[in-house]
């Protein structure tokens, strides 16, 4: 193909007006085919960033790790989600994908400063850089703390339980021996009363 002819680009707009498409219509410059066009063409490169995309209600808020382009909006479309952060939790959930991060952070990816304070937590940033010796700060739930609570919450359950039904057992036994007594009495007394009318 020599060039763009009249009819490569379209139907003229008509006197005084440019056509809003008449420059797109025609993309390779004359002497060239696509293909060189496409293969010499510099693609622009776009800012990667990791940041926190906001999830949950209104009073309760969870977020994702993820990586998008800088340009879009906090909770626009995502090219990858790499963890997740909850910061109700005590103490705060942070799940990140130690891998993807290292891979995001080597092709050029800038966390904000948020997800900068997460990926130091768990570490990840100092691996990225090489820092020896440097560990995760991040503080993990205690589960046999939780569980020998909830144990001992159940043992005393129980305990109070057993406490309950021996209560119950011995009133219900003082009140038959008081039944039992008064019957006696009201024996003896019917048995005094007879006594004493015969003689």
């Amino acid at each position: 193909m020599s060039g763009c002819t009249r009819s490569d680009v379209g139907p003229s707009p008509g006197p005084g007006r440019v056509s809003a498409h008449a420059g797109n219509r025609c993309l390779t410059p004359p002497g060239t085919s696509a293909r060189q066009t496409i293969q010499n063409q510099e693609f622009n490169q776009v800012a990667v960033k990791i940041r926190l995309k906001r999830m949950g209600k209104k009073f309760a808020p969870f977020y994702r790790v993820v990586v998008l382009d800088s340009r879009k909006k906090r909770d626009g479309r995502v090219i990858e989600e790499i963890g997740v952060y909850d910061p109700m939790q005590e103490p705060s959930l942070i799940s990140i994908d130690s891998e993807r991060v290292q891979y995001w952070l080597g092709v050029g990816a800038q966390p904000s400063d948020a997800v900068y304070k997460l990926i130091k937590i768990t570490g990840d940033y100092h691996q990225f850089k090489g820092l020896k010796g440097v560990e995760s700060t991040l503080k993990v739930k205690d589960a046999d703390a939780a569980a020998v609570a909830k144990e001992a919450a159940v043992k005393a359950a129980a305990d109070d339980a057993e406490k309950r039904k021996a209560a119950a057992a011995k009133a219900k036994a003082d009140e038959e021996a008081a039944e039992s007594k008064a019957e006696e009495s009201a024996e003896d007394q019917a048995s005094d009363e007879a006594a004493a009318e015969e003689a």
